[in-house]
């Protein structure tokens, strides 16, 4: 491995830590204003880290910087996200000292996005491949698309995970389960969309 200079080292550093804050890479003017040297010679930087494997990039796409290097990684690509019930009123209530590690490229998300997970207490969603006991992490959302899988909350039936659809006077929450019947409702507010399930192994018969 080819040795770096110190403020390639730097430069390395630097990149890091801007991913560590924003979730994406710097641009080679961002390193240029922060080293307070030309774009030119930040160029050069990123170049020579390049050509020593300390990152890559892909040729005109601004913000293409990946690290590489293992020295260098930015964050474990792991996630703490808490766990929530359902308590006896409806809403959602944290599981005291119960999280859930996630890796982060296992999630769409930006940096300003916020996680939490709650325990699938039904099968109206067998047929998405959401089962009894699965641990569903949801994204939190006010808003929806339709075709999403959201938890919503309506009025006198609480929490539900369920297919989203929009119509012109009412939303239809749809299961992926032929024994339950679609919601319709006025009423709804959206606590999340799903964004990955997690499985506990059981044995059979469990």
């Amino acid at each position: 491995m080819k040795k770096l200079t110190d403020r390639q080292i730097q430069v390395a550093q630097y990149i890091r830590d801007y991913m560590r804050e924003y979730r994406y890479s710097p641009s080679v003017r961002d390193i240029s204003n922060y080293f307070k040297f030309s774009v030119k010679a930040a160029h050069d930087h990123v170049r020579a880290l390049e050509s020593k494997k300390i990152i890559k990039t892909t040729q005109g796409i601004s913000r293409s910087i990946e690290i590489i290097d293992p020295r260098f990684v930015p964050f474990q690509d792991m996630l703490e996200i808490p766990v929530y019930s359902t308590n006896e009123s409806g809403s959602l209530s944290k599981v005291p000292d119960y999280n859930i590690s996630c890796s982060i490229s296992l999630l769409p998300s930006s940096p300003n996005d916020e996680f939490f997970a709650i325990l699938v207490t039904d099968d109206s969603m067998d047929n998405a491949g959401i089962y009894f006991g699965d641990l569903a992490v949801i994204k939190k959302c006010k808003t929806a698309q339709d075709g999403d899988i959201v938890l919503a909350d309506i009025p006198e039936i609480g929490l539900t995970l369920k297919y989203y659809h929009s119509g012109e006077d009412r939303v239809t929450l749809l299961p992926a389960n032929s024994s339950y019947h679609p919601i319709y409702t006025t009423q709804l507010q959206i606590a999340g969309t799903l964004s990955l399930i997690t499985r506990q192994y059981r044995k059979r018969g469990e």
